[in-house]
């Protein structure tokens, strides 16, 4: 399960406890989709760790995001660091 949270400065964040038992946070500033988006599909990625599969929504949806969130997302370990990207 995953929370969303508010920052002082504007910044959002998701909340959520990794497959490793540790919790971690996703921070972004600016639009990157509707919070309840971000946190529904970190929750099928975190999901998927036990099923060894990610619904099909989920995987349009990380197809669709920019770099930046991908990005953060691999920080915390919840998908694969993108390679290049056209870099």
């Amino acid at each position: 399960m995953a929370t969303i949270g508010k920052d002082p400065n504007a910044r959002k964040r998701i909340l959520f406890v990794a497959a490793d038992g540790s919790r971690r946070t996703v921070r972004w500033h600016g639009h990157i989709g509707p919070s309840r988006t971000v946190k529904t599909h970190i929750e099928q990625i975190l999901a998927a760790a036990d099923a060894y599969a990610i619904p099909a929504e989920t995987a349009e949806w990380l197809a669709r995001i920019g770099d930046d969130l991908a990005g953060k997302l691999a920080a915390v370990n919840l998908i694969q660091p993108r390679a290049g990207r056209g870099r």
